[in-house]
């Protein structure tokens, strides 16, 4: 049921005018449990010419990782396999991320983390399979929370998900 569970924290930066400047995300993946190597990523409300993305710390790469390039939303891809990055399970792994706002984001606009996460696959298929994350673990101010979603629209197929 869990295809992929991640432990999520976002620190915002703001101007005097309390809009977002920028966001640094760090991504704890935990477990994967589908069979498919399902990838992660991420999707902020603005566009990618908005932003620019830099990856602070990753234990893997891939081409493609970061601002994704084909799409006109801010989507940052994080890993593409769950299950090669934990080594079947065996551990996990912190990517840090940072997102700079060339023109500043009010609260409104931006919203708040985890922002439009959602799972993707890549290999084993004949065409890609996109998902949304049905819940994240969100860490905010040594809170935890169950961030649970009964329907949500994925970004790539913008349809609904029950």
């Amino acid at each position: 049921m869990n295809d992929v569970i991640v432990k999520y924290q976002s620190v915002l930066n703001f101007n005097d005018a309390n809009q977002a400047l920028s966001t640094e995300d760090t991504y704890e993946l935990l477990w994967s449990g589908a069979t498919f190597k399902n990838g992660f990523a991420y999707q902020l409300n603005t566009e990618r010419s908005n932003m620019s993305t830099e990856i602070l710390e990753a234990p893997t790469s891939f081409n493609g990782q970061g601002l994704d390039t084909d799409l006109s939303k801010a989507t940052v891809n994080v890993f593409l396999s769950a299950l090669d990055v934990t080594e079947r399970n065996t551990k996990t792994a912190t990517y840090k991320i940072k997102n700079t706002f060339k023109t500043p984001l009010s609260h409104e606009t931006l919203g708040i983390p985890p922002y439009n996460p959602f799972i993707m696959v890549h290999d084993e298929l004949k065409e890609s399979r996109i998902e949304c994350i049905w819940s994240t673990i969100l860490l905010l101010k040594r809170q935890t929370w169950l961030y649970s979603i009964p329907k949500r629209i994925c970004p790539l197929y913008r349809q609904a998900i029950m």
